[in-house]
């Protein structure tokens, strides 16, 4: 008996062991963590959450935790300019801060901020796992003056914010750097959707560094907010310096309309594309036949393109409308592009369609190519572009071929195309042994020279970049 009643005790211990280890284990609540949910936490609103922090700084750095589920506001969200606080979800489409539809109303009729969730002027945050939603719930018609907002990034300099595995959705901006602070900041965006439906991205006057993002202009129609004249995924204006790695810029519309569409419109500031796409698509066919439909269109500033696609494509038979890859709208945008492809993904007609377009038929002396082949030139009032190479193969080549005249000892060459300054190499084979030179090189042409008088020879020419 006594062996019998050992070793029931040692399965009742053993038992006791299991059933304790299966427990859920008690932790203690850190004072700078604040959870927020529909019901069952401590707060039930971000707003709230963030109010109650008032001693944030590099040595007290808060959490506020958004559990899973929707949590819909009639009320714009601000950080209030307060620092070193993080606001993590469970993950995109997961934790949802939604814009009601009441909210459109409010932030029209000047009751609510119309920016959706406001981090002007506060730095060291990090959004991380959470859904920003200020489209879904759109009801369409309010605010004809309100530029309606998803998020505002805007830290000072010298400072960063980070959003990385989020979900931002928005009208007339989705993430914008236009706010109330200074800007001059960095912003580091990782692994996110950023989804608008005028201009998906605004980066103004911050610096970006982007980082295997979907960037996506969707144009489905009537929503709230002011009329507009143009879309883009991405509006880069100001002084920022945006770079984007791995991440892909997309332009969709399904609207037979006027305003023009492009995945980057840029009028000022620098933007480089390393390894990522430039997509400009059409899914509707168009009836006005100036209807500018780009992957980027270009007034001014910097931009380039580094093993990058530069992709356009429309529905079979698209009717009117000038399609491509890159519009230059002025003379003024210096665009480099190295290593990278353009490519008509399909469909077929509209007025024009083409990889590089000039809006008046000017020069382009500031596109250069390495390594990229540009297929087609068009000039937006018709007919061929001016001072544009005609060749269009890695190197930007032009080449020919010319004769001696018999008499003397040199002959003119004049270039089809001029060339914006005379840094420019020429390579000759003649089909007579002598030695040919080149001299007298313009921007229009040069002079070859022959070390025999009164030759005959042949020579073929080819000019590179």
């Amino acid at each position: 008996m006594k062996t019998r009643t050992y070793s029931l005790m040692l399965v009742g211990i053993t038992l006791s062991i299991f059933i304790a280890a299966m427990a859920p284990v008690a932790q203690a609540s850190s004072p700078y963590t604040k959870d927020v949910c529909a019901s069952g936490c401590t707060y039930s609103s971000v707003q709230s959450a963030i109010d109650a922090i008032t001693d944030s700084s590099a040595t007290k750095i808060y959490t506020i935790f958004v559990d899973a589920g929707i949590l819909p506001s009639d009320n714009s969200i601000s950080f209030n300019g307060k620092d070193y606080i993080n606001l993590v979800g469970r993950g995109m489409g997961t934790s949802v801060l939604q814009a009601s539809a009441q909210w459109y109303q409010n932030a029209g009729n000047g009751l609510t901020s119309q920016n959706y969730l406001d981090l002007s002027d506060s730095q060291n945050v990090t959004l991380s796992g959470i859904t920003i939603d200020a489209r879904t719930l759109d009801p369409g018609g309010f605010g004809a003056s309100t530029i309606y907002t998803g998020l505002i990034a805007q830290p000072p300099a010298g400072s960063k914010v980070t959003i990385e595995n989020c979900e931002i959705l928005g009208l007339f901006y989705g993430l914008s750097g236009q706010g109330s602070g200074a800007g001059g900041g960095l912003v580091d965006v990782f692994n996110s959707k950023i989804q608008g439906a005028v201009t998906t991205f605004w980066p103004y006057n911050v610096n970006w560094h982007v980082f295997a993002t979907d960037i996506r202009l969707m144009d489905t129609g009537a929503h709230s907010g002011p009329p507009f004249s143009s879309i883009s995924a991405i509006g880069v204006t100001g002084t920022g310096d945006i770079t984007l790695w791995g991440s892909h810029i997309h332009a969709e519309t399904s609207m037979d309309t006027s305003w023009n569409v492009s995945g980057i419109g840029q009028s000022q500031g620098t933007i480089t594309l390393i390894g990522s796409t430039l997509h400009v698509k059409i899914t509707t066919t168009i009836s006005n036949s100036n209807r500018r439909m780009f992957a980027a269109s270009l007034g001014n500033g910097t931009m380039n393109l580094i093993g990058t696609e530069i992709l356009y494509e429309s529905v079979p038979s698209l009717g009117s409308g000038r399609l491509g890859g890159i519009i230059f709208t002025s003379t003024a945008p210096t665009v480099n592009i190295l290593g990278s492809t353009f490519r008509d993904g399909g469909g077929s007609g509209g007025t024009a369609r083409a990889d590089v377009f000039t809006l008046l038929g000017g020069a382009m002396s500031g596109l250069r190519t390495a390594g990229t082949k540009v297929n087609s030139f068009a000039s937006f009032s018709g007919g061929a572009p001016v001072n544009v190479a005609r060749e269009f193969d890695t190197l930007g080549t032009q080449k020919g071929s010319t004769s001696f005249p018999g008499s003397g000892s040199t002959v003119a060459v004049v270039l089809p195309v001029a060339l914006p300054d005379t840094n420019y190499r020429v390579a000759v084979s003649a089909n007579q042994n002598q030695t040919i030179w080149v001299t007298s090189k313009t921007t229009t042409g040069f002079t070859l020279n022959s070390s025999i008088a009164g030759s005959t020879a042949t020579v073929e020419w080819m000019i590179m970049r």
